[in-house]
């Protein structure tokens, strides 16, 4: 890989001359494209930074170093999405500032308050952090899969969000998102859907096409995995060809999955340890979690609480051996189930109990997430 060539000297007013550049300069005021972002925080004022900084905690701050330090100049995009379940209660003081401030909605001429949470927090956390410390700026790279050169703030925030830090093109991105529809015959599609389901060590969801690759794979591994997309037919090509009129029917012809059942919500099916999961996700994880030897229980019941639990009732995901207790985080953007899911949390923090959080894009690396529980060899 070549790093010697210069970025752009100067960013233009209007991003789309020469590349565009999408990232958070840490020395430049006006933000993401030339300060095209600061339009869209114009709401933005010293009050609300102030209080902005009144609720960042410790957790915030460490979550935002390990973006900075992993996706530089375009950390800030991905604060939003990670926030409400790596720090949880950050998050919920963010929202409660907001909230607090009836007039925001109409300055900010939004309806959805979630909107407004993430620009909130994009813009909030790149003032805060901005002034303790800076990060990596844009730089010419070499694109591992087609070997074209490309300036890496040029690819659409898209790219980052779903295939991690700076390292492919925009072209190969496109490719790994629509797909190879020459690929036609069974035996080769079941190949693609094999070759996919050992690069991500999952089962592919439905929507492979939109499959986000966890920040922290190894190059190698997410190489695998962008192959592995680029080499896929679209979705409705796959059913076609596997005459499968839906997507369990697919992975049961590629011997992807056993027997399966739907509830109201969600895919109930059985992991390979005979455990009942109510998703492909949970299976995923039950699967993981017994090939690698952890002992687990399914569901178990929360302690009771006056406040948080007063019926005892509420149930974990899993707990291990350890006494840990995990939960799948798959629907953070409802807000009746990222409610539950904060009490659960309050819970573990009241209760002394060590919880592990799991979100869909862990999927691929659980072992950083749960390699503590690992037993000694």
């Amino acid at each position: 890989m070549v790093d010697s060539d210069p970025a752009p000297a100067t960013r233009t007013s209007n991003p789309w001359e020469g590349p565009t550049d999408w990232g958070f300069h840490a020395e430049e005021p006006q933000g993401a494209l030339n300060g095209g972002v600061s339009h869209w925080c114009y709401w933005w004022n010293d009050d609300l930074k102030h209080r902005f900084t009144e609720a960042w905690g410790q957790d915030a701050d460490e979550l935002a170093d390990e973006l900075a330090d992993s996706y530089a100049y375009m950390w800030p995009w991905f604060l939003g999405d990670l926030l409400s379940s790596r720090s949880p209660e950050t998050a919920a003081l963010v929202r409660s500032l907001l909230a607090a401030d009836e007039a925001l909605l109409e300055r900010t001429q939004q309806t959805n308050s979630e909107t407004v949470f993430t620009m909130s927090v994009i813009w909030g956390a790149f003032e805060t952090v901005r002034e303790r410390r800076t990060w990596e700026a844009p730089r010419w790279r070499d694109c591992p899969i087609c070997g074209e050169r490309f300036y890496g703030g040029d690819p659409p925030i898209w790219t980052y969000r779903q295939f991690g830090p700076s390292r492919y093109c925009t072209s190969c991105c496109f490719k790994a998102r629509s797909g190879d529809d020459s690929v036609r015959r069974k035996g080769d599609v079941i190949d693609a859907l094999t070759r996919l389901s050992s690069a991500c060590d999952t089962i592919p969801p439905q929507a492979f096409a939109f499959l986000r690759l966890p920040l922290d794979l190894s190059p190698e591994r997410r190489d695998a995995i962008m192959r592995g997309l680029i080499g896929m037919p679209p979705q409705e090509r796959v059913k076609k060809v596997l005459r499968a009129p839906d997507w369990l029917a697919v992975l049961q012809t590629a011997g992807l999955v056993d027997s399966t059942w739907r509830p109201s919500r969600g895919t109930w099916c059985r992991a390979k340890d005979g455990h009942r999961c109510r998703s492909l996700l949970e299976k995923s994880i039950d699967d993981w979690l017994t090939a690698h030897g952890i002992e687990h229980e399914c569901e178990p019941y929360w302690p009771k609480d006056e406040e948080l639990n007063p019926n005892g009732r509420q149930r974990a995901d899993w707990r291990l051996k350890s006494g840990a207790f995990v939960e799948c985080a798959g629907m953070l953007e409802e807000a009746d189930y990222r409610q539950r899911f904060e009490r659960k949390v309050e819970l573990a923090k009241r209760h002394g109990i060590k919880l592990y959080v799991l979100a869909p894009s862990d999927l691929m690396n659980l072992g950083k997430h749960l390699g503590a529980e690992l037993p000694l060899a």
